[in-house]
């Protein structure tokens, strides 16, 4: 008499604990173990998931980038999604894939999991450390039926060391600038001391 869809639960297995003797001090120890049971029921089967969040921080100074990944099972039966992140780098070109949900984790009815995967590039070493804006494409499949979800993203690596270059470029022009500046105005101060003089 069960309803249609996706049923679930736990069946523990327990050891039985030694009989303790009257009159003495004893500790008595059990231990338990659970195993978790999904059934499908015949019948109305709804699948429906929602990407509820993909995201990333905006900015890093060096890899690994982190992804965090909510989906939502509105639908009356569990379902395993499956996917990949693609990572591309500012003229559009695919560099790696990210798999997602490598443990086949289920998403139960009612209720949203939390899938956080990680992207460190395989070439990378101190002078080959991705650099510049990347965006990313989500695609994810569920469900019998191969449902999908996709999400889009966009980050940006910019090393430290970077940052540091460019503030002293930017200090350096500022300076000569300056410098250039004062000079002009010196040197009109003093055609115009001589024009007087004469």
């Amino acid at each position: 008499d069960a309803e249609p869809g996706g049923h679930y639960g736990v069946v523990f297995f327990a050891t039985e604990p030694p009989e303790l003797e009257q009159d003495i001090t004893q500790v008595a120890i059990a231990s338990m173990i659970g195993s978790l049971v999904l059934v499908k029921v015949p019948g109305t089967i709804v699948e429906k998931g929602f990407l509820e969040e993909f995201s990333a921080n905006r900015f890093y100074f060096k890899p690994p980038v982190n992804f965090n990944i909510r989906i939502a099972n509105l639908g009356n039966v569990h379902f395993k999604p499956q996917g990949e992140i693609a990572i591309k780098n500012w003229r559009g070109k695919e560099l790696e894939k990210v798999v997602i949900n490598e443990t086949k984790g289920n998403v139960l009815p009612d209720s949203t999991r939390k899938f956080e995967e990680q992207w460190l590039s395989e070439n990378m070493s101190f002078w080959k450390i991705p650099i510049g804006r990347f965006s990313t494409d989500l695609q994810i499949a569920y469900g019998e039926s191969e449902k999908t979800l996709d999400g889009k993203l966009i980050f940006w690596i910019i090393p430290w060391w970077l940052i540091l270059v460019i503030v002293i470029i930017i200090i350096l022009v500022i300076s000569g600038v300056w410098l250039i500046k004062k000079r002009r105005k010196k040197k009109k101060v003093k055609v115009g001391v001589d024009s007087l003089k004469r």
